[in-house]
């Protein structure tokens, strides 16, 4: 694996992390009763952007 893209999937894993206790303390209760799969699925698609994005430079 790239070193350079290791910085990229920590923000990646932070963001998720983030997102799932955001919603565990409340904070997003629509998300959490409908579209959480689908709050991380967008995040794993921003992220799978992200590394192909950076990947290419």
């Amino acid at each position: 694996m790239n070193d350079d893209l290791l910085p990229i999937i920590a923000i990646g894993v932070i963001v998720i992390f983030g997102a799932i206790v955001l919603v565990k303390k409340g904070y997003v209760k629509q998300a959490e009763k409908t579209h959480l799969p689908v709050v991380l699925m967008s995040f794993c698609i921003i992220i799978v952007c992200s590394l192909i994005a950076f990947s290419g430079n």
